[in-house]
């Protein structure tokens, strides 16, 4: 540990440079301005703007499922399956038509 002699009074202890911020940092959303720490208001924008769009990709990737469930259940009323009683059965086990096996997988067959 230091001494009393060894830091100086007032306050200019000296900071370790390991904990400080620079005044800028090179990103791929381009360079980040810091003042003492802080942000600047282009840099908190530019933050803030990045966090948006990772947010809506993420909301994207997240509803491709439920698209993916509305386009077979567009596909099954096409057939003929728009109620929860209807189900479809394939009359050819080796069909390679995708309705007709996604017909037998949403029916539970």
């Amino acid at each position: 540990m230091n001494s009393s002699r060894e830091v100086p009074g007032g306050y200019n202890t000296p900071i370790p440079t390991e904990i400080l911020t620079p005044d800028s940092v090179d990103t791929r959303i381009g360079t980040l301005e810091f003042a003492d720490g802080f942000p600047s208001d282009e840099t908190a924008e530019k933050v803030f703007d990045s966090l948006d769009f990772m947010r809506a990709v993420e909301v994207f990737l997240q509803c491709i499922p439920a698209a993916s469930i509305e386009g077979l259940r567009r596909g099954l009323a096409e057939v003929g399956c728009d109620a929860a009683h209807k189900i479809g059965i394939d009359d050819h086990p080796t069909s390679t038509d995708v309705t007709a096996v996604a017909l037998l997988v949403v029916a539970g067959i």
